[in-house]
């Protein structure tokens, strides 16, 4: 993205407001699963497994992501 010459601050601070607005209109979800040997030993890949299908399912791949630790 290319913003072009600035004839002001309160241009630049527009732009930059506009920019923020746009990213807060985007919300999305987050979830961390613990992958360790103790969190694999309880299951936590087949719940990884579980989470990624059923949020694919539900065309909510754009809104949702999973992290995966450990």
């Amino acid at each position: 993205m290319s913003i072009g010459k600035l004839k002001s601050i309160e241009e630049l601070n527009q732009r930059i407001a506009d920019e923020r607005d746009k990213k807060a209109a985007v919300q999305t979800a987050t979830l961390t699963v613990s992958a360790g040997t103790c969190g694999q030993a309880r299951g936590s890949l087949e719940v990884v497994d579980a989470l990624e299908k059923v949020i694919g399912e539900k065309g909510l791949k754009d809104k949702i992501s999973v992290i995966v630790t450990g």
